[in-house]
């Protein structure tokens, strides 16, 4: 019985893996996912959060996610500490500290240095708006 058990598993792992790498490899080499610049402030409560389904979201899509830029308003609190360490496991995360001020030159020049022919650019305010932003991302496929 322990055997069959085994053997499903491991033949439900082998189905996975070769279904991973038939999409990994059929999907065109353009992918549609813009740049991100994501412009918030006083976002500690969520911001994890909003990267790490993030990149769950890209990842069951079948894409990898590119250059997310983060416009924080508000650098006195901790969302720059936060965003510093999901840089580190999260690569694409660049962080960027602003202000309201300034905020709209920031943005400005990663539009002109910008390597990707579309850049999506959001302000996220609170929970549903990331979640508004999350669900808008799911459409772009590859």
């Amino acid at each position: 019985m322990l055997s069959l058990v085994i053997v499903l598993l491991a033949v439900y792992g082998l189905i996975i893996f070769l279904w991973q790498l038939n999409r990994k490899f059929h999907n065109s080499t353009t992918n549609l996912l813009p740049n991100l610049i994501v412009i918030v402030g006083h976002a500690s409560q969520w911001i994890e959060w909003f990267v790490r389904q993030l990149s769950l979201q890209m990842y069951t899509q079948g894409q990898d996610v590119q250059d997310v830029f983060i416009v924080d308003l508000s650098a006195s609190d901790e969302t720059a500490m936060i965003i510093s360490k999901l840089s580190i496991r999260f690569p694409f995360v660049t962080y960027i500290p602003s202000s309201t001020a300034r905020c709209w030159t920031d943005v400005s020049n990663l539009l002109e240095t910008s390597q990707r022919d579309q850049t999506l650019v959001v302000k996220i305010n609170d929970e549903g708006d990331m979640r508004q932003v999350l669900r808008m991302l799911s459409h772009f496929e590859v």
